[in-house]
């Protein structure tokens, strides 16, 4: 299923409830995330692959690319609140 059709199935009324919606919408960044990293010729995992991967150690591609996402959108949030 193409990205924009699956965005589109998501804001559907299909779903029973946004607990589903938002999991779906979680899990379309994430599939969105692999296919950036696919395109690239990037790697998804580095030296170090788990969550409590310290600052100085390389957590793994697909792990900063989502922190930088979270970054990303907390500040938007906040920009469009003022």
């Amino acid at each position: 299923m193409h990205q924009l059709q699956f965005l589109r199935y998501i804001k559907d009324e299909r779903w029973a409830d946004e607990d589903s919606c938002r999991e779906a919408k979680k899990m379309m960044t994430i599939m969105i995330h692999l296919h950036y990293l696919a395109k690239q010729g990037l790697p998804i995992r580095g030296h170090q692959d788990d969550l409590t991967a310290s600052a100085d150690n390389n957590k793994g591609n697909l792990i900063l690319l989502l922190e930088h996402q979270a970054k990303v959108t907390l500040m938007l949030r906040h920009i469009s609140r003022c």
